[in-house]
């Protein structure tokens, strides 16, 4: 996903990604956006981190390789959230959405050396959809053309 601040306009205001927005209004979240140079308003996930490195590693910190060092950290992950509410939790929760489709959808037209241009790129496609139109999903790193009969 691109940058959560599109775009700074002026000292405070900001536009936001539209496709955040999007997901945000789908799955019904608030999007809390810090100020620059505010570091007083970062540090929750910062102390998030410290918690969780000091609860896990205080004890032991040397360890022969990364995979018992992953090995290590989970089981400690395991008995810190031995307490946790979860089950409770689920029982309270809405029911999953579908997916959210987070792609450009367009309809392009196959011209006639079979290529379907989308942005300043050009596919190619079967030579039998020539003069059709495709529906193309564009996200951030895939291309899918579609063709409906």
């Amino acid at each position: 996903m691109r940058n959560v601040v599109s775009k700074f306009i002026g000292k405070s205001e900001k536009e936001l990604n539209e496709d955040l927005v999007k997901m945000s209004i789908y799955y019904g979240f608030d999007i809390n956006v810090t100020n620059a140079f505010s570091g007083n308003e970062k540090g929750y996930v910062e102390g998030s981190v410290k918690y969780l490195r000091n609860k896990i590693f205080a004890e032991n910190y040397k360890f022969p390789s990364e995979d018992s060092v992953i090995e290590y950290m989970e089981s400690r992950l395991m008995k810190l959230n031995e307490n946790s509410k979860i089950e409770e939790e689920k029982r309270n929760l809405k029911p999953t959405k579908p997916p959210l489709e987070l792609a450009n959808i367009r309809k392009s037209l196959v011209n006639k050396y079979s290529f379907v241009q989308i942005e300043n790129n050009f596919y190619s496609v079967p030579e039998y959809l020539v003069g059709l139109n495709v529906t193309s999903k564009i996200y951030y790193n895939l291309r899918q053309l579609y063709m409906f009969q």
